[in-house]
């Protein structure tokens, strides 16, 4: 009977110490994460398909969302309160996979072939409020909510091969103005140490993207051709050119990261 005693006495004694030890938060610390973003919405770009003869044989839909791809970010948070923390970062993402627009069509012993490849990534700054509690004795059970500033960056190589005329090809280079983004998240941490502690987090950005600006470079298309050089200027509400091109950015996804408590 002592001896049950002796541990229920030492395993109290323990959890008093951890949740002491809990009490004490870190004030300041650095963070890197990782994860994977899936896009919410997305810009018709075409459909790749085959065609032969007239008859269309093979069709696959191409939505552009520049908020798809690899997530990687870095940044400092800073305890304001016992369970509210500020929290700034630099973000970078880049599509992967990227999307490939294909048109072939045969007519007889002809075939033409129009290959549209689109290379996109995004850079910003977020500032967000991260409330949290405590579930276990080891996790806390956090969110994330606040606005950012994304740059999209993005470009299309253009292919064009017909029977008997040679290859064509042009760059496209996309200037966008910038997007403000809004960032909500769900997440834990679990200590791994005392200097570092592993979080995992579902989150989801809202934001899009308008094209202020196409320039058509290294392009070897006859003069006329929609993708000869030149460069194409979109302005918002203007009656003497076409509405800007919008893409959205919006997507949800699953990252892990660690922390390092400084102090």
């Amino acid at each position: 009977m002592k001896k049950i005693m002796t541990v229920i006495a030492i395993a109290v004694a323990c959890c008093s110490l951890t949740f002491a030890n809990k009490g004490d938060k870190e004030t300041f610390d650095l963070f890197l994460t990782t994860g994977y973003g899936i896009g919410i919405g997305g810009r018709d770009v075409g459909p790749s398909q085959t065609t032969t003869n007239g008859s269309i044989v093979k069709k696959d839909d191409n939505f552009l969302n520049f908020g798809r791809g690899i997530k990687l970010e870095g940044g400092a948070s800073y305890r304001l309160m016992d369970h509210l923390a500020g929290q700034a970062s630099v973000c970078y993402s880049f599509g992967v996979p990227g999307i490939k627009q294909e048109t072939i069509t045969t007519i007889g012993a002809l075939t033409n072939s129009v290959t549209q490849e689109f290379s996109f990534s995004t850079l910003g700054i977020k500032a967000l409020l991260k409330p949290s509690f405590q579930v276990l004795d080891l996790i806390d059970v956090y969110t994330n909510f606040g606005i950012g500033l994304d740059f999209a960056f993005s470009s299309i190589q253009v292919t064009q091969n017909a029977t008997g005329a040679g290859e064509y090809h042009a760059t496209i280079k996309d200037s966008n103005w910038p997007a403000i983004v809004f960032v909500g998240a769900l997440g834990a941490d679990y200590p791994l140490g005392t200097s570092m502690i592993l979080y995992g987090e579902i989150y989801c950005e809202a934001m899009s993207f308008m094209t202020s600006k196409q320039e058509i470079t290294d392009s070897n298309f006859p003069t006329g051709n929609k993708y000869a050089t030149q460069v194409i200027n979109y302005e918002k509400n203007a009656t003497d050119r076409e509405t800007p091109p919008e893409t959205p950015g919006s997507n949800l996804g699953i990252r892990i990261g660690v922390r390092f408590p400084i102090f």
